[in-house]
């Protein structure tokens, strides 16, 4: 093709600075939901190419050939098998694999797979933080401990079992799974011995609320304060809060914690964790089994509640059957009307999304968001409007169907059994005030989450484990308005859920970030060893000094007259990106900043404005994966600042 001639390395670099530029051009260019179909011929033909130069093993250098996407999810995959098999994935190796894949062009066409990718990761980091012995624990420390790290676990490894066609990935995966499901087994042991003690003679928490108490002691204070709405979304695991949490913070809602507790509530599930009991005690505010009509006149009449309404609005509650619109379209106009009217001061919703799913065993695979919760999505605009607080619970949480052992017992429920034999290893036997068993004074449930009684579903209530008995206690509002005794919930991410800035790469076995054009034409000439690829490093100095000084930035400042005075928060923000490494997702920096979201996401907007001159990503925002990266050459180069 070059007439038996060799190109030099420096008109190799430009032919492939000029290829990719090409490349990218067209790509923005072209409608979104075409640019894969119009790019794609052109880049497997460069796979051909490639394929004829006998040069296929290094296609996992690029970031736009077809098979190099599959080769860097390949070798993530057989890295994170290699290192359960050996003992622990080293997490530093897994995350420069992960970037590698984020980065390609055609990554974000399948982002169920990135979030596996992304979750393995944070799981892998969390089976290297775990501390090696067991820890001395009482129940409510391990309830805590289920809150501030386990939640994160469930909601992580649900993305583990999305379905995968490339074989090493998808062992890679399976093979997490099963050690992290290990792990958790040996907590959930331990939660259900302490949990069989608790019950016997339950005693109190500041942070840990019995559901028969949630109404008088939790909800009443907040209604004499502020109107409220109340929603109580039926199974709903502390696992699936995490993920909806996000959804109502990127929605412009705040989460409150009690300034006493610094942190938010949980409530505990009456025993057995079922709604026959648990919800009905919730929302009658005592302990009792009951259905939906004993739930409706429960909450009405309590004495607490009415005592925060006003004459001739009592506390209202709304079951599934009354939420439907006409002719079941939309939201009833009656639930919007009693909302709306802050005059309401107590208004209740049960919502059956999550618990209806549990019921069949289907091949649907459900993202928990508000596109998906159309009446929460519809309450919420509706309560924002009324200026209410929102106090999202449930009455007990869930498990997953994960192949679970299924064993027969007559008058069983689907994880809870009469005490007529003796528990198993993985069950134990629950009995005290707070036990409602239809069997008697006592029952049987398992402390496993591989153990079902019933017919197969998408997922099971009923048993011991925390992840059944202990839910959120949430408190939202949508104004910048907080209740004496409430402050904004910082971020509660555990440290592991994010990259550690001391991880380091791997030379050798990655290829380096893209970098600008011109950062790339300042290395042409320099000689590069076999196999040895640079990584972008952050200097030291004062460089943030030099550019809050800088005329560029002065010109910025003086295009935006509403970011004048923002200098301090500009170091902040970029000191605390940089001390992470140049790159951080937004939890990250959240937690470094000691920062809100929604006040993270306003900074982050103004940084940008100033920053991304005339569009430039100085700061990039990959909104798939939630992190945030510097370009300090671009920066350097766009304000004078080399």
């Amino acid at each position: 093709m070059l007439g038996g001639n060799s190109l030099t390395p420096v008109l190799g670099l430009q032919w492939a600075d000029e290829s990719e530029a090409l490349v990218l051009s067209r790509w923005k260019a072209l409608p979104e939901a075409s640019r894969y179909g119009a790019i794609r011929g052109a880049l497997e033909r460069a796979d051909v190419l490639l394929a004829a130069l006998k040069a296929s093993a290094g296609a996992f250098l690029s970031d736009f050939l077809p098979s190099s996407l599959e080769q860097r999810l390949r070798r993530f995959g057989v890295e994170l098998k290699r290192g359960l098999e050996t003992g622990s994935p080293d997490p530093g190796i897994l995350e420069e694999l992960k970037r590698s894949a984020a980065r390609h062009l055609f990554a974000n066409r399948n982002p169920e797979r990135l979030e596996a990718v992304e979750m393995a990761c944070r799981l892998s980091r969390w089976l290297q933080s775990r501390p090696s012995g067991k820890p001395g624990a009482t129940f409510f420390s391990l309830c805590q401990e289920f809150v501030d790290s386990g939640s994160f676990v469930d909601s992580a490894r649900e993305h583990l079992t999305v379905a995968e066609s490339l074989s090493d990935l998808a062992e890679g995966l399976r093979a997490l799974l099963v050690r992290v499901t290990e792990t958790r087994e040996e907590m959930n042991h331990r939660f259900g011995a302490e949990l069989a003690k608790w019950c016997t003679a339950p005693g109190p928490s500041t942070t840990q609320i019995p559901l028969e108490a949630v109404v008088p002691a939790f909800l009443t204070p907040l209604a004499v304060s502020r109107p409220v709405l109340f929603v109580v979304l039926d199974g709903l695991s502390y696992g699936v809060f995490r993920s909806l949490g996000s959804e109502l913070t990127a929605a412009g809602w705040r989460e409150l914690a009690p300034v006493s507790a610094g942190r938010r509530l949980s409530g505990l599930s009456v025993v057995p964790s079922v709604t026959e009991v648990s919800r009905t005690s919730l929302l009658c505010g005592t302990l009792k089994a009951g259905g939906s009509a004993d739930e409706k006149s429960g909450f009405a009449k309590h004495p607490g509640l009415l005592s925060a309404c006003r004459a001739g609005r009592p506390p209202v509650l709304f079951h599934k059957a009354d939420l439907a619109g006409p002719g079941g379209a939309g939201l009833s106009p009656a639930v919007l009307e009693k909302v709306e009217k802050a005059e309401n001061r107590v208004v209740g919703v049960v919502l059956n999304a999550v618990d209806d799913h549990l019921l069949k065993g289907d091949q649907l695979r459900v993202t928990w968001t508000l596109a998906n919760l159309q009446p929460l999505r519809t309450l919420l605009e509706a309560a924002a409007a009324a200026g209410r607080l929102v106090v999202l619970t449930s009455d007990h949480g869930h498990i997953s169907e994960r192949e679970l052992a299924t064993r027969s017992y007559a008058d069983a429920g689907e994880r809870t059994r009469p005490a007529t034999s003796s528990p198993q290893a993985d069950e134990v036997v629950l009995q005290g005030p707070r036990v409602l068993s239809p069997f008697g004074e006592k029952l049987i449930a398992p402390w496993s989450e591989r153990v079902r009684y019933g017919m197969k579903k998408n997922g099971y209530h009923g048993g011991a484990s925390p992840q059944e008995m202990v839910v959120p206690l949430a408190v939202w509002t949508g104004n910048e308005d907080v209740p004496a005794g409430w402050s904004l919930l910082p971020a509660d991410t555990p440290a592991w859920w994010d990259t550690d800035a001391t991880q380091t790469a791997v030379p050798g076995i990655l290829p380096a970030p893209v970098i600008s054009p011109a950062a790339k034409k300042s290395t042409v000439g320099k000689a590069v060893a076999h196999g040895q690829l640079e990584l972008a490093v952050v200097s030291n100095g004062d460089w943030i000094g030099r550019l809050l000084t800088s005329p560029a930035y002065e010109d910025q400042k003086g295009a935006h007259g509403r970011l004048q005075g923002m200098d301090d928060q500009v170091r902040s923000f970029l000191s605390a990106l940089s001390e992470q490494g140049g790159q951080a997702t937004k939890a990250a920096l959240e937690r470094k900043m000691a920062m809100p979201a929604f006040r993270l996401a306003s900074l982050l907007s103004a940084v940008r404005r100033l920053l991304n001159v005339d569009g430039y990503p100085v700061i990039a925002v990959d909104e798939a994966s939630g992190t945030i990266s510097l370009n300090k050459d671009l920066l350097e180069k766009q304000f004078g600042l080399v």
